[in-house]
């Protein structure tokens, strides 16, 4: 799949290939097994100007649990004078604020989100290459692996302290030889 965003005027915007929602209060979206796999997702902002980037592969606004889930060689590029591209792999957050949304609580199991890449000019912020996901800690279990994205791993994933993040970490430098999370 390829979205491409250009603007003329104001700000671009644009989610990834597959957008998450799940209104219904106590609601849960599941996908067990499959891909999200080789998503281009392309904004560019002509005379300059902001554009944002929620997700190459999955943007998540909602409960979602990936069972057995390969979110690879997803690709997002920007092209402006300023703004963000965050989530390669996957965004997790409140796209349109806090009033109204539910809360995204993402649970990735025997999950790989790996090879997934962000882009973008100078000026541009480019955040969580694997997995960006904005003040709502998401829970690993099993063979979770995030790896091999650029340019980072995962922003947002606990750090300081967090079990899961540390347990994500270890397990990346074990199996890849190079890993990195950061806040």
């Amino acid at each position: 799949n390829t979205t491409t965003v250009t603007a003329n005027g104001g700000s671009a915007f644009a989610f990834g290939a597959l957008f998450t929602f799940d209104q219904d209060p106590g609601g849960t979206i599941v996908i067990n097994g499959g891909s999200v796999s080789n998503n281009h997702v392309t904004v560019t902002r002509l005379g300059g100007g902001p554009v944002t980037i929620d997700g190459a592969g999955i943007t998540n606004a909602g409960p979602l649990q990936l069972h057995g889930v390969n979110v690879s060689g997803n690709v997002a590029t920007a092209t402006a004078t300023g703004g963000k591209v965050e989530g390669g792999g996957i965004w997790n957050g409140q796209p349109f604020g806090s009033e109204g949304t539910p809360t995204p609580n993402l649970l990735l199991d025997e999950t790989t989100v790996t090879n997934n890449v962000l882009q973008g000019t100078s000026g541009v912020e480019l955040l969580g290459g694997g997995l960006f996901t904005d003040g709502f800690t998401p829970t690993f279990t099993g063979h979770t692996v995030i790896a091999d994205n650029v340019p980072d791993q995962c922003v947002g994933c606990g750090g300081g302290g967090s079990v899961a993040a540390a347990r994500l970490r270890r397990r990346a430098r074990r199996e890849i030889g190079r890993a990195s999370c950061r806040e």
